[in-house]
C-alpha cells in the first residue's frame, strides 16, 4: 500500500513540474519577444530622429549645426551610412532608415546613449562625433 501512495505521489508531482515547466517556456518566449520588439522599436526611432533632424539641418543651409542624442539597445551589433539609407544590425535583424538627405561620416556601433552633432554642407549633411 505504501509502494502505491509513494508513485501516485510521484505522478502528481510529476505532472504539475509539466504544467510548470510548460508556463515557464511560454513565459520566456513571451519576454524574449517583447525585449526583441522593444530594441527593434528604440533603434527604429533613433534612425528617424537622425534623418529628420538631419533634414532640419540641411534646410538651415551652412553653417547651420544641431547636435542630438540616440540611443541604441545592448543587442546592436554594427550601424553604417551610405549616402540616404542608415542601416543597423540587431542580430540576425536589419533596420533600415532612409533619409531624403544624403549623409556622411560618424554613427555609432556600440550600444548606449551617443551624441551625434549634424553639420549641414553644401550638398549633403555631416554626422560628427562631437567629443
Amino acid at each position: 500500500m505504501k509502494a502505491q501512495v509513494s508513485v501516485e505521489f510521484l505522478i502528481v508531482v510529476g505532472i504539475g513540474i509539466i504544467i510548470i515547466s510548460s508556463y515557464v517556456i511560454y513565459s520566456y518566449h513571451a519576454v524574449y519577444s517583447y525585449k526583441i520588439n522593444t530594441d527593434i522599436s528604440i533603434t527604429k526611432d533613433s534612425l528617424k530622429k537622425i534623418s529628420e533632424n538631419s533634414k532640419f539641418v540641411f534646410n538651415q543651409r551652412p553653417p547651420a549645426k544641431h547636435t542630438i542624442t540616440i540611443c541604441l539597445p545592448e543587442t546592436i551589433t554594427n550601424c553604417s551610412l551610405n549616402n540616404m539609407v542608415i542601416t543597423c544590425y540587431l542580430g540576425d535583424k536589419i533596420i533600415h532608415e532612409i533619409s531624403e538627405i544624403n549623409l556622411t561620416g560618424w554613427i555609432p556601433n556600440n550600444s548606449g546613449c551617443h551624441e551625434i552633432k549634424l553639420v549641414a554642407e553644401d550638398n549633403y549633411v555631416n554626422l560628427v562625433n562631437p567629443e
